[in-house]
């Protein structure tokens, strides 16, 4: 994928519904359970695109003497972090352009997840993204990845407007193959680990959430409104 100039259309109130206290997300506890059995003492971990700050309240319950903080593009939801979670350091960031003061620390773990598949270009996001990892840390970035060599762009546009808008882009599908050989060049090295949901989920009335299907040969895999098929993985890049 090339480098791009776009507007990556990030600051949204998509998440603004889902500030709720929940539960622990079934891939909160699959990303805990990979991070354990890492071969470094995690102290500090930075959460890329927060929101309001579950993931990041769920993470220091499981680990001891772990510090974290979080930043988002929307300050709207960073003020509904910081009201829930007043004990957390949230900032107002777009971790893709050129960072402030107040967000320039290194972290033993930097995550993004739920994020990368609204940007059409590797490299609009992934430099960035490793730029905040300590030299001997680990970066996760969980999401929609293609195992197969092939990288694809995906606009979408709801039928009910009154106008066809192609601006916001999700469920962008860019294969571990090009991430791989992007972080090949930078020097670092990823994995990949499938994550596949333990339950069903069922098709909601809004067509950008993903509910799951049963394949025949036993697999559970997502799908949208926008005819998808896919599969969530966690990429864990290190040195």
């Amino acid at each position: 994928m090339k480098d791009s100039k776009k507007p990556n259309n990030l600051d949204d109130a998509f998440y603004l519904d889902d500030v709720q206290s929940i539960p622990p997300k079934e891939y909160f506890k699959f990303i805990a359970g990979i991070v354990n059995g890492l071969p470094v003492k995690v102290r500090s971990w930075h959460d890329i695109g927060c929101g309001s700050g579950e993931f990041l309240n769920y993470l220091r319950g499981i680990f001891s003497e772990l510090s974290v903080s979080g930043s988002d593009v929307s300050d709207q939801l960073i003020q509904v972090a910081q009201k829930k979670y007043p004990d957390i350091e949230f900032c107002v960031e777009d971790f893709t352009a050129v960072r402030g003061s107040d967000c320039s620390q290194r972290f033993d773990v930097i995550s993004l997840l739920g994020v990368h598949g609204r940007f059409k270009y590797v490299d609009d996001w992934l430099p960035q993204f490793i730029s905040q990892k300590k030299t001997g840390g680990y970066g996760l970035i969980f999401d929609l990845f293609n195992p197969d060599p092939v990288d694809v762009a995906v606009s979408a546009s709801k039928s009910e407007l009154t106008t066809t808008q192609f601006d916001n882009t999700y469920f962008n599908l860019v294969s571990t193959t090009t991430v791989k050989k992007k972080l090949n060049s930078m020097g670092l090295k990823a994995n990949f680990y499938r994550f596949e949901m333990p339950f069903a989920l069922a098709k909601q009335d809004d067509p950008f959430r993903s509910w799951t299907i049963d394949l025949a040969d036993g697999r559970r895999m997502l799908t949208n409104g926008l005819g998808q098929l896919f599969d969530l993985y966690l990429c864990v890049v290190h040195e």
